[in-house]
């Protein structure tokens, strides 16, 4: 089977395309991306005290970028005809689009790649001689503060989202879908909840709290962690699920329109900073610095799992391991001092 992934150099395209190779010998993968082609680092940097450098790619991933089986192509997704082009010539069974801005872009980069990005793949779709399945990925954010009594969030709660990310994926998912129905071009969208796994970065509060504790393990700094309201909740899924996730709804092929993709455990950030902590190699006491925060946009969010289940989705990283991982890849950067 042919698969070409949209967004290929990013966290989770790394991991599907990782993941894919290893599970599937007959699998052969495109990456595409608007970055030049790198095998060796992430697109992000990562920091321990004040040293910042590329994010080493785990050795399981610099095998998946050198194999025969992968493909990189410089191409962006809003490039209608580069995108035609590349099409007709890979002929792809299965398009996973995770080309995507992220939370801390601005407007015009979200609009350019979550909405126009997502017309310009469909049309370029449209364009070629292939009819792929796609599996459009979306935010479990789109949601937004969803009431007590709807959780866990199940795939019908209208979205209500409250930030421009999350009101772009929300726009994303409407073209997707119209598109689609226009082209009759086989569609779902997934809705990924929160993403945890080694080599995430420090926007995300897994990887910024991982950061300060190998900080102060190496004594790069002073034993303080410095960490926001603790007060919320979110669903922690492992990048290796999420991509074990989407290799599944491929295989599947569902008819469904849209389905979210989580844990299914609602986690208090609290638990999540006192579980790194004991698993940090910190001599001595820690103090806690605790950031002012702003109004929880989401108090509660937890996924309802009904429909990956029933296609037999099951996690396989709980919680701590998924932590522990996320440390030992810090650990293993070289001391920059």
């Amino acid at each position: 089977m042919r698969v070409l992934i949209t967004g290929a150099q990013g966290f989770v395209g790394r991991y599907l395309a990782g993941r894919w190779l290893d599970a599937d010998p007959e699998v052969e993968i495109t990456g595409c991306g608007r970055s030049a082609e790198n095998s060796r680092t992430f697109l992000h940097n990562v920091t321990i005290g004040s040293s910042s450098q590329a994010a080493a790619l785990p050795p399981g991933l610099r095998a998946a970028a050198d194999s025969t089986r992968y493909t990189y192509c410089r191409v962006d997704v809003a490039d209608r005809k580069c995108m035609t082009d590349l099409l007709n010539e890979f002929r792809p069974a299965v398009i996973v689009h995770l080309a995507s801005g992220l939370r801390d872009d601005h407007t015009e980069h979200l609009l350019r790649t979550n909405v126009a990005g997502t017309e310009q793949l469909y049309q370029a779709i449209a364009d070629s001689n292939t009819r792929p399945y796609v599996i459009c990925g979306s935010s479990g954010s789109v949601y937004g503060a969803v009431a007590e009594p709807c959780l866990p969030i199940q795939e019908r709660v209208p979205p209500e989202p409250f930030d421009m990310y999350s009101i772009t994926k929300v726009a994303q998912e409407h073209v997707a879908r119209m598109l689609a129905r226009r082209l009759e071009v086989p569609t779902i969208v997934t809705r990924i909840f929160n993403i945890a796994g080694p080599g995430q970065d420090e926007r995300h509060f897994c990887g910024h709290l991982a950061s300060q504790i190998v900080a102060i393990e190496r004594q790069r700094c002073p034993a303080v962690l410095s960490v926001g309201p603790l007060t919320t909740t979110r669903d922690f899924i492992d990048v290796r699920d999420v991509a074990n996730g989407l290799i599944l709804i491929a295989s599947v092929r569902p008819d469904a329109s849209t389905c979210n993709l989580a844990s299914g455990r609602e986690t208090a950030m609290q638990e999540i900073f006192d579980r790194m902590l004991a698993l940090s190699r910190i001599q001595g006491e820690v103090s806690i610095e605790r950031r002012p925060g702003r109004k929880a946009d989401m108090p509660r969010n937890v996924a309802s799992m009904e429909v990956m289940a029933a296609w037999g989705f099951r996690p396989a990283y709980d919680l701590s391991e998924t932590l522990s991982d996320v440390l030992e890849y810090y650990r293993s950067l070289p001391d920059n001092g």
